[in-house]
């Protein structure tokens, strides 16, 4: 059934991307995430049911149409619609779709380019028991010939239950590496650090990567998920991260 849909969209789409700049392309996302927000708020004008399903469908359906059509002004527009790295080889469009109630359900798109060419990755649900997160900050860090990409993501699971979390990324051999392990902790190297948390009346300090000084911040979660004034750091040394005292 998506597939099928997805065909058709993009079809459709396919006809009429034609001459395209990046800020037209800016505003066809812009329209096609208002179309998210409408049949979310107008279910009840939602006859077929499926209102809500296929207008995430065309986001995917777009980056994909634009991506080989028009690739040059989606380069350009990516800059305003999602994250960028600073070589724009690597980059990452996220949004709400919507569909989740109170645990928010987000969906992505991962593109990164090798040899010339753009590789698209459709971060979605696959089963019941994925839970996929957003990304918002994306930083990069050159290690010697190695470059990699540090994002940082969110999930919310319930109105005041939250998780966030950076993660490590590293396009190697023509392939996007999903697990580059950059950072050390007491189990070993991994490619991320996460927590979850309560969320307070009043505003937190949350996880933060700060590429001057090449640290990860976040805060010390006590028990009851409860988000303290207290501190924890990672510094860069030249190898791999590696928590330090702060």
């Amino acid at each position: 059934m998506k597939i099928l849909k997805l065909i058709a969209i993009f079809c459709a789409l396919s006809t009429r991307l034609f001459a395209q700049t990046p800020k037209s392309i800016e505003a066809d996302f812009d329209k096609a995430f208002e179309k998210i927000s409408y049949w979310n708020e107008h279910s009840s004008e939602d006859t077929n049911g499926d209102g809500l399903f296929t207008a995430n469908l065309q986001i995917e359906a777009k980056v994909k149409s634009y991506t080989q059509k028009c690739p040059a002004a989606l380069d350009q527009a990516f800059k305003n619609i999602g994250l960028v790295s600073e070589d724009g080889l690597f980059r990452i469009l996220s949004w709400d779709t919507m569909t989740g109630g109170t645990q928010h359900a987000y969906e992505n798109i991962i593109q990164y380019k090798s040899a010339g060419k753009t590789f698209t990755i459709v971060d979605t649900v696959k089963n019941d028991d994925d839970y996929i997160y957003a990304y918002n900050k994306l930083h990069t860090l050159k290690v010697g010939s190695e470059t990699y990409y540090l994002t940082t993501y969110y999930g919310i699971f319930h109105t005041y239950d939250m998780g966030a979390g950076i993660r490590v990324f590293a396009i190697q051999n023509g392939k996007l590496n999903d697990k580059a392990k950059l950072i050390k902790t007491r189990s070993g190297l991994t490619h991320k650090l996460y927590y979850t948390y309560h969320v307070g009346e009043e505003l937190q300090n949350g996880l933060e990567y700060h590429p001057e000084q090449k640290i990860i911040t976040f805060p010390v979660v006590i028990g009851d998920g409860k988000v303290t004034d207290n501190i924890i750091t990672y510094k860069f040394n030249g190898q791999y991260f590696e928590k330090i005292k702060s």
